[in-house]
Parts: C-alpha cells; structure tokens; sequence
C-alpha cells in the first residue's frame, strides 16, 4: 500500500470544532513554481568540461634531448663555404612525454636528423616504433657518426663554428620525423609537426 504525503493547515471555526484542509500536491508544486533542484546541480558543467577534454582533446608528444655527447665535431671549411666537409661522433638520448590523459600513442619508426646552424649534417637513421602509455615518458638513444660528410654552410655558420668550438660546447638540433596514432580515434593516423629537441652538445677531448 502506497501512503501519499499530503501538506495540511488546520483552522478553528466560531463554534470551536476544528478542521483540516488539505493543500492537493498540484497546488504545491504551483507555489514552489513547479521547479525541483536537484542535488549537486552546478556541478554537471565542470563535470562534462572535464570530460570533454580528457576524451575529446589530444595533444602532441614533448620531447626533450638528454645526455647529449660529441665524441668528435671537426670541420674542415671551404670556399665557398657551402663545400665545407664534417666529420663527427654524435650519442644523444631523447625524452618523450605523453600529456595526454587517456590516450596511448603509438608511434611508427622515428626518422632521426642532426643540424648545426640550421644545416643537416648526418644520414638519416631510424628507431624502432613503440607504443607510449598515457601520462608516461618514454626515452629513445641515438647514435650517428660521419668522416667527411658535406654540410652547406653559409660563411656566417663557419664562423659559428669557429666560436662554439672555442667553447667546446655547440648548439645542435635533433629531429625526430613519425607517424603517430593516438588509441581509440576513428582517424588516428596522421603526420605530426617534426618534434623537436634542442641541447648543447659539448665536444669531449
């Protein structure tokens, strides 16, 4: 058996006897206005805020360079300065951090180039693919190495060169070229801008 709730007043006639009226519920949701405010109400815009983008945003890899180490940077100049030649021994390792917070990359073989002064120096070499966990930071080694390799410099990059070596310590930058894919997209495989890691390489004696 089902009771209903009924809101009641109760008033005395002149003669003393006493009676109850009872408000219908019709007439109090009128009086409230009708409307019912559900708990936690205000919540759900941050809520779904949050969600969206969790789920709805993706976000490329960063990546930083570590333990960047010149065995040799030697550079043999020429004129014009675009026929000058290097020879170098090059060890770096990469880090890669996932930012996203739901969402695993999965990457195909990463095409890794080295350029001083804006001028490619090195082959190309390729790293395996792998997969990166959300929210994690994945680190990948590289080896090059060159004898005589020419690079294009113009004559202000010789004279770049010249400087930093009187430091030992040269500005190099490392690309990394992939194909990413990011889990649980319906069109996920796509050609990212290069990530890039820049470090000051120092030339070991």
């Amino acid at each position: 058996m089902c009771e209903k709730i009924l809101q009641t007043t109760a008033r005395r006639d002149p003669g003393g006897s006493s009676y109850a009226y009872t408000r219908p519920p019709t007439e109090a949701k009128k009086r409230s206005g009708g409307r019912r405010t559900p708990i936690g109400e205000g919540g759900g815009a941050s809520l779904i805020t949050v969600l969206v983008l969790a789920f709805g945003v993706v976000f490329l890899p960063k990546a930083t360079a570590d333990d960047a180490v010149l065995q040799r940077f030697a550079l043999a100049p020429a004129d014009p300065a675009s026929n000058s030649i290097i020879s170098f021994n090059v060890t770096a390792t990469v880090s890669l951090r996932n930012p996203n917070m739901y969402r695993a990359i999965e990457y195909g073989a990463l095409v890794v180039t080295f350029s001083f002064n804006g001028t490619r120096f090195n082959d190309s070499v390729s790293v395996s693919g792998f997969k990166h966990k959300a929210r994690k930071t994945a680190t990948q080694s590289v080896r090059v190495d060159g004898v005589g390799k020419p690079i294009k410099l113009t004559r202000p990059g010789v004279g770049e060169f010249r400087t930093e070596n009187d430091t030992g310590s040269f500005g190099v930058e490392m690309r990394l070229d992939t194909m990413l894919q990011y889990k649980g997209r319906s069109h996920p495989t796509f050609t990212p801008p290069r990530v890039v890691a820049t470090a000051d390489l120092t030339n070991d004696p």
